[in-house]
């Protein structure tokens, strides 16, 4: 989710200071699609198997 929110707050909002940020991450909160949020929770199992699999190694997540 924080890779999703970052890449829109600096994809669609000017950041000048605290407040604006505060603001740039509220509004790019809100604007996640459900759709979005249903697919990182569906691929949990896969990305927590992939960790597993590399004992806390790098790997693609």
């Amino acid at each position: 989710m924080w890779d999703v929110l970052d890449r829109r707050v600096r994809k669609r909002y000017d950041v000048d200071n605290v407040n604006d940020l505060k603001l740039a991450f509220q509004r790019g909160w809100a604007r996640i699609p459900l759709g979005v949020i249903r697919d990182l929770i569906g691929s949990m199992r896969r990305r927590c198997m992939a960790i597993i699999a590399k004992a806390g190694g790098h790997n693609r997540y």
